[in-house]
């Protein structure tokens, strides 16, 4: 499995290079893409920081969190990860639910997301956005808002 490891910069993107946005139904690919990439980041935070101190909250079912993974570290502290998924290369934009951004505002630093790109089961890439609130506040990352009409 081939790692690679991006930070977020601060040159902004094209973040939508579409007219519109396909909000639908999740598809069992779609399913099976997110699940494929919480386990490929789960095994890269626990070969990171140990497999005793990262908890992967779904790992039998889906838990409703506003999170998929814990990091414990030192003095009890908790890193929480988000993970989105895509099979899509050229895919920069991700959805993030109401209950998930707000958890990210009351964490701050210790919420992280970790924008996983899977490529046939495997892993092609991992980057993660620390506190994406306040990177959206210094123009590192941008929020959008979908119609539903």
């Amino acid at each position: 499995m081939k790692l690679r490891y991006n930070r977020p910069n601060s040159s902004s993107s094209n973040l939508i290079n579409t007219d519109q946005l396909n909000w639908g139904t999740v598809t069992p690919q779609q399913v099976i893409t997110g699940r494929t990439g919480e386990l490929v980041a789960f095994q890269y935070f626990a070969e990171i920081y140990g497999v005793k101190s990262v908890k992967w909250v779904n790992e039998v079912k889906e838990s409703g969190l506003p999170f998929d993974i814990i990091i414990e570290g030192e003095n009890n502290s908790k890193e929480y990860i988000e993970v989105k998924s895509t099979s899509h290369a050229n895919k920069d934009w991700f959805v993030i639910s109401v209950k998930e951004w707000q958890f990210a505002v009351e964490q701050g630093g210790s919420f992280t997301i970790a924008r996983v790109l899977v490529s046939h089961g495997n892993l092609v890439r991992i980057t993660t956005y620390r506190n994406p609130v306040k990177l959206c506040k210094s123009r590192h990352l941008q929020l959008a808002i979908l119609s539903s009409q």
